[in-house]
């Protein structure tokens, strides 16, 4: 708790510090309406190539539909919830729709983010090759992919091994150790996706699918706003924002998000005023459209599980009892 808020309170001193806010104004204008409502479709894409990538790693237990909502709901809860309390309430959603336990709702969760950030740093490493200025991206991305990797191979081999453990010895009971190879158990479903020829392949092409949009809209963004951003600065730019994302602090990660931003392209020679107005407009432009749309979504879903709970009470309720006849009436 403590390093979040220090990490909080480190990044809005460096964004209000020596700000021109006027300048800020001015930047925001000249972006106009046409290019958020570009911004905001280029969104929804990424996250339908998201949704494409849940279904791959669950073996198309669950509908591209079901996918796209889970997704969406989630990062509208992660958005008005410390933490990412939305990640805890998608383990819920996916063991309702995709009918998987929470343990391999969570392995699942686990792998599909270590393959992202893996392809991410993977990317960020190429792009950082073809960008000045940005050689920290060059340390970082390969120390953050080989950790990524490394820990995928270890969850991999921990769950196969407790699973393999558990069909030789039964049921385990008893004590932390068989209470943790339970666990494992249960969360091997999760992990049997990186098993599955081809599964780890498309599950990454999605990824960086995903990514080459997200940095896409962040280029269309920026030179909206006059700033000369190169693709390969967009995507060190998302590598960034990515690593100030690691630590989970405040709702939507307001912030550490636009700290991170303003950082890199600080380093890529972009006055302070015009990089905050682009971290505060861009960041904008993807939490408050989704955050809208996934309350809504989360409000109809529940209306209709509500419907169709009265309908079955209404079906399985007894029926009403005959009226007596009196038979002195004949």
């Amino acid at each position: 708790m403590v390093l979040r808020g220090l990490v909080l309170a480190a990044a809005l001193f460096f964004l209000a510090r020596g700000v021109k806010w006027h300048d800020i104004s001015i930047a925001v204008r000249r972006a106009g309406v046409l290019v958020p409502s570009v911004v905001v479709a280029m969104n929804a894409c990424m996250m339908g190539l998201r949704a494409l990538r849940l279904r791959v790693l669950l073996a198309r237990r669950l509908s591209f539909r079901s996918a796209f909502t889970t997704l969406l709901t989630s990062s509208a809860l992660n958005n008005v919830t410390p933490f990412r309390g939305g990640h805890v309430a998608r383990l819920w959603m996916l063991e309702s729709t995709a009918g998987v336990t929470k343990s391999a709702a969570l392995a699942v969760t686990l792998v599909e983010n270590l393959l992202e950030i893996a392809v991410l740093a993977l990317l960020a490493f190429a792009a950082s090759c073809l960008t000045s200025d940005q050689g920290w991206a060059t340390v970082a991305a390969p120390l953050v992919f080989a950790g990524t990797v490394a820990l995928l191979i270890l969850l991999w081999a921990t769950a196969g091994r407790a699973a393999r453990v558990g069909v030789a010895r039964g049921t385990l009971r008893g004590g932390w150790r068989g209470k943790l190879r339970q666990f494992l158990l249960r969360s091997e479903r999760g992990c049997r996706a990186l098993s599955e020829p081809g599964v780890p392949a498309r599950a990454a092409l999605l990824s960086l699918l995903a990514w080459l949009c997200e940095a896409a809209m962040i280029l269309v963004c920026a030179r909206s706003m006059g700033l000369a951003l190169s693709f390969p600065l967009s995507v060190v730019v998302l590598f960034g924002i990515n690593l100030a994302l690691a630590l989970p602090s405040t709702p939507a990660s307001t912030g550490p998000f636009e700290g991170a931003t303003v950082a890199v392209l600080l380093f890529a020679g972009i006055a302070k005023g015009p990089a905050v107005a682009f971290a505060f407009f861009y960041h904008a432009i993807q939490v408050v459209p989704v955050t809208v749309v996934g309350a809504a979504a989360l409000l109809l879903s529940r209306r209709r599980r509500f419907c169709a709970a009265e309908r079955r009470d209404t079906e399985s309720a007894p029926a009403p009892p005959a009226p007596a006849v009196n038979v002195e009436q004949f």
